[in-house]
């Protein structure tokens, strides 16, 4: 339980209360590195308890909304050796 919820819980019964201080401070943290969809839904299931499929739809509700970028990209780096003009070739000949 965090801090926040053992006061909420022990104030709980009070019926009234007044704030006499309170500090605050500016936290930066870095952005998390992005996930693949497997990280992704490895995270939601260990984590938040939530299955692929609700993983998956709240992704790309995220996604539509703007909030991440596209969460179905496996591969972010190809070897120096892939042929990707052969690839172009390939798939201009099927279209």
């Amino acid at each position: 339980m965090n801090l926040v919820n053992k006061i909420k819980k022990s104030i709980a019964n009070i019926p009234q209360a007044e704030v006499i201080d309170y500090q605050e401070k500016q936290v930066t943290r870095k952005r998390p590195p992005g996930l693949n969809t497997v990280e992704l839904l490895k995270a939601a299931s260990s984590r938040l308890g939530i299955g692929p499929k609700d993983a998956m739809h709240i992704a790309e509700r995220l996604y539509l909304s703007g909030y991440l970028t596209y969460p179905r990209t496996e591969s972010s780096k190809y070897p120096s050796t892939f042929d990707f003009k052969g690839v172009i070739n390939s798939l201009a000949r099927l279209g």
